[in-house]
């Protein structure tokens, strides 16, 4: 007779510690792997998303790099491509642009010669009027077409004296402008038109806001702001953005004797949207209206 006896070890009092730590072990392993193949996945996106904002500001750029997995060098080249594309219609732009500029320049100047042979009267200074007209309609046409399309480069920039310099011509426009506030910190940004953004902006406010303008410097949240508030009639909020495009005119505030071209606001948002800023309008509570323009302190390149 063979008897066997099987006695079971008793079950250890840390049996349940075990469990839990060698859980929690798998699931700090999963987590990182999770988290790292995620990564390995959305870094194409987040290389993309970065080459797309900053083609916005700048088509000369660093090309993408073309390696990684064959779907990624497949975009990475169609995006190289799209940026050759583009810089090369802005080129193209840029000389036609210049041959329309020499091409309507020229016979204005020859109808203006032959007006000096003529005598003075009515009619020939309704011509120079028309002239003058159209001139400055072709200047702020071309102005707009080229806006942010420029061989001024982009400097660190006072922008109180900036914005001293415009209010002063302004005031010799006659208008009762004030300039309060300060900015401590230089701003990367192209003077020339930025100058001119301003000019426009402070010209409007005192042409439709009853000749009186103020303009406060600040900056919050990473950006230089300039508000310029006029007490005209204001805009209806239905129209504060209709405004920015090109040619349109209020003809309730905007009259056509007050003169201008309808492009003054287009220009100023085309050129501070290409230096990485933003105009916008608002309505002010005790009346009139305010133009903003936010332009970043750092970290942001104008297009070039």
């Amino acid at each position: 007779v063979l008897t066997f006896r099987y006695s079971p070890p008793p079950p250890p009092v840390d049996r349940p510690l075990r469990i839990i730590v060698g859980l929690l072990l798998v699931a700090v392993v999963v987590s990182v792997l999770s988290v790292w193949v995620v990564r390995r996945l959305t870094r194409p996106l987040a290389m993309f998303a970065r080459a797309a904002d900053g083609l916005a500001r700048d088509l000369d750029q660093a090309p993408l790099d073309t390696g990684g997995p064959r779907e990624v060098a497949g975009a990475a080249h169609a995006f190289n491509r799209m940026q050759g594309a583009l810089r090369a219609l802005i080129q193209t732009r840029a000389q036609a642009l210049a041959g329309v500029s020499h091409d309507l320049r020229l016979p204005i100047t020859r109808v203006r010669l032959r007006l000096e042979q003529l005598p003075d009267s009515p009619v020939r200074e309704a011509i120079e009027r028309d002239l003058a007209e159209m001139e400055t309609l072709i200047d702020d046409t071309l102005a707009f077409l080229r806006a942010g399309d420029s061989s001024e480069s982009a400097a660190p920039t006072r922008l109180d004296a900036l914005v001293e310099g415009v209010a002063d011509d302004i005031a010799a426009l006659g208008a009762d402008i004030e300039v309060s506030g300060s900015l401590a910190q230089p701003v990367v940004l192209r003077p020339t038109l930025t100058r001119r953004a301003l000019a426009n902006l402070m010209d409007n406010a005192r042409r439709y806001g009853g000749g009186r303008v103020r303009v406060t410097l600040s900056s919050a949240d990473g950006e230089a702001r300039i508000d310029i508030d006029d007490d005209g009639p204001g805009i209806p909020d239905a129209e504060l953005e209709r405004v920015f495009e090109p040619y349109v005119r209020l003809e309730a505030s905007r009259a056509r004797h007050t003169g201008g071209s309808g492009l003054g606001l287009a220009i100023s948002r085309a050129v501070i949207r290409a230096q990485g800023g933003e105009v916008t309008l608002s309505r002010r509570a005790e009346g009139g209206l305010r133009a903003r323009v936010a332009l970043p302190l750092q970290g942001r390149k104008p297009a070039g």
